[in-house]
């Protein structure tokens, strides 16, 4: 079984790695901020850590993150700003879980 700064980097990878491959899909994007201290993929990686950590929900999920791997996500922001990204990205979690799931089952 792989640690949880493992799964935490394959998390971020997978993340990382489609936005990359699909950029128009956060275009609508825009940040009053050059560079964001906290990236759109680390606030989705904190959401799906969520089965990985085996909290009952994402308030959990974000005060285990907080206290235990800190260190990971540099700049994380408090848990009302999370949820308020969090919630903003929806529509891309749902793509990145959509074009997930077809390359999962492709393979299979």
């Amino acid at each position: 079984m792989h640690s949880i700064e493992h799964r935490i980097t394959e998390i971020y990878c997978l993340i990382d790695d489609f936005r990359k491959a699909r950029p128009a899909l956060l275009r609508w994007r825009r940040s009053p901020h050059s560079a964001l201290r906290f990236t759109d993929a680390g606030v989705l990686t904190v959401a799906l850590l969520q089965s990985d950590v085996g909290t009952d929900n994402l308030k959990q999920t974000y005060d285990m993150v907080a206290k235990n791997w800190r260190s990971a996500f540099p700049g994380l922001p408090s848990y009302a700003q999370w949820l308020s990204r969090l919630h903003r990205l929806t529509g891309y979690a749902g793509a990145l879980l959509e074009a997930t799931c077809a390359r999962d089952s492709a393979a299979a």
